[in-house]
């Protein structure tokens, strides 16, 4: 049987069992080089992987929902923008690679207010996969985003703002030039197993969101690993409220756990247990300990079970001064 025969097969194979077991059609981009491309192979004009993926999720999203399936290989790409019920599957093996080139991603946001808050922040146009007001989102699979950068500043792996049951599991970002995770205004989000390697900004921030559960997850970057903020970037004062931060590793050469930074509104039922923070570079947590939260008013917060390597105890939490 001819390699081409055979992938289309096994694809086929895959596609209907994860048909039965979803109730959603399989959409599968496979790799350039080989000679069997689903939905389409690139068009002469395409020089990356973008619009083909786009293609797949715009029609997964006109079928009512559905799953984009990335198999073994390197997919280069801007920005990519969810739809509602559709589930982005980075495959074994598959690595979506951030696109070196600007012009792949959405222009900056102009904001008619005022944020109260850093580009990073505020901006949710300027980043690989873009979510905004989506429903039931997941990205997904034991593949890797790599972003290719060694420097900060440039556009975040994952921005979703105003979602709701998100899930994000299994994945792996590297080299992030900014926020690796940002989350704006969701709920009911889920990220578990989530592998972030050499971030050069923060690693996970959930912002003004709610019913929050991080979970057996490794950030290793050079800024703050995981930042619950309150800010205005919605152009609104909200709470970031009920969150658990469990059984993760956490490796900084900055904080380990921060609430506040940027922040005018509250923070309440909090609680991170069960997590190794290790220093990272010899300058891990240079910020002092602080209980009291100072960006928004705290309520029911709770830490337990937390163990240190390479720092003292009271180099762990850090709480950021309230904006006005």
């Amino acid at each position: 049987m001819k390699q081409g025969q055979a992938m289309r097969r096994g694809l086929s194979s895959r596609r209907e069992l994860l048909k039965g077991a979803i109730g959603f059609p399989i959409l599968a981009i496979v790799p350039e080089i080989n000679t069997s491309i689903v939905p389409g192979a690139r068009l002469p004009i395409e020089q990356t992987d973008t619009p083909r993926i786009q293609r797949a999720i715009d029609q997964a999203d006109a079928s009512g929902g559905g799953t984009v399936y990335l198999p073994a290989g390197r997919y280069i790409s801007g920005t990519l923008r969810l739809r509602s019920r559709v589930t982005l599957w980075l495959g074994n093996g598959a690595t979506l690679v951030m696109s070196g080139d600007s012009t792949e991603f959405l222009p900056p946001e102009k904001f008619a207010y005022d944020t109260k808050a850093n580009f990073a922040t505020s901006n949710f146009h300027v980043a690989l996969i873009v979510g905004d007001g989506l429903e039931h989102v997941s990205i997904v699979g034991d593949g890797e985003i790599d972003c290719g950068y060694t420097r900060s500043g440039g556009p975040k792996p994952i921005a979703l703002r105003r979602c709701s049951n998100v899930l994000v599991r299994d994945i792996t970002i590297r080299n992030s030039p900014s926020y690796n995770i940002s989350l704006l205004g969701c709920e009911f989000v889920t990220l578990d197993n989530v592998t972030i390697r050499n971030g050069l900004s923060d690693g996970i921030d959930p912002d003004c969101c709610r019913h929050v559960r991080i979970s057996n997850c490794f950030v290793e970057s050079y800024d703050d690993a995981i930042v619950l903020k309150a800010s205005g970037a919605l152009g609104e004062r909200k709470a970031t409220e009920y969150v658990t931060v469990e059984n993760c590793i956490l490796r900084t050469a900055s904080v380990y756990f921060k609430c506040g930074t940027e922040s005018c509104g509250d923070f309440r039922h909090i609680a991170i247990s069960n997590c190794v923070f290790e220093g990272w570079h010899g300058d891990a947590a240079w910020k002092p300990w602080a209980r009291l939260l100072h960006g928004g008013r705290r309520g029911a917060f709770e830490y337990r079970r937390l163990q240190y390597r390479n720092e003292p105890r009271w180099n762990a939490i850090y709480g950021a001064a309230r904006q006005p």
